[in-house]
């Protein structure tokens, strides 16, 4: 998603594989093995829990239609570097069947550290607002992309049953300094209604 659009600024094609609960093949499998269903919860759906994040100055919020399974997605693309556009990506959706939460959220921390040249800097596994939750921020490397990600990842249970949601924002490693602040206020910033 980094590339801001299906083509991107730079023409590269947008990738379809980054830190995550939705992509990670561990959490794919650990859902399968129980036959637990996770259905995408799409934009301002009132039957699903809604989420927000603060959107900070040149931040832009991009429309539904360029990624249709995200809840939300925000790019500053004043900010791209070889390529690469700073975004923060929410995504959410609705687990039908029996799981544990907290074997659930082990294979997030499993899946990101099988990440290329993961290198971990944070973990944090305390609740989030009443709901587990698992926190991790570290930096990988794909093809010439070296990448700086932190995702909160959480088992929300609201109305209508329990939702797998996470923050997942994404820039060049080398852009960490100058938009830390930013993605730290996001982070904190992350409200489910």
């Amino acid at each position: 998603m980094g590339n801001c659009s299906r083509d991107g600024p730079s023409g590269r094609r947008e990738r379809e594989s980054r830190p995550g609960i939705v992509t990670g093949h561990r959490v794919v499998g650990y859902l399968n093995e129980r036959g637990v269903v996770c259905l995408p919860c799409g934009r301002g759906d009132p039957a699903h829990p809604g989420v927000s994040i603060p959107q900070l100055p040149g931040w832009e919020m991009l429309p539904d239609e360029a990624f249709p399974s995200a809840s939300l997605v925000l790019a500053y693309q004043d900010r791209i570097s070889d390529g690469w556009c700073p975004d923060a990506v929410v995504l959410q959706g609705k687990l039908l069947g029996a799981f544990d939460a907290a074997e659930l959220l082990d294979h997030v921390y499993r899946d990101a550290h099988d990440l290329p040249s993961w290198v971990g800097f944070e973990t944090g596994t305390g609740a989030w607002n009443g709901h587990p939750s698992m926190f991790l921020r570290g930096t990988y490397t794909v093809g010439d992309w070296h990448l700086a990600a932190a995702t909160r990842t959480i088992v929300y249970e609201g109305r209508g049953g329990v939702y797998l949601t996470q923050l997942t924002t994404t820039v060049m490693a080398g852009q960490l300094d100058e938009l830390d602040i930013d993605l730290t206020v996001m982070h904190t910033g992350l409200m489910i209604t």
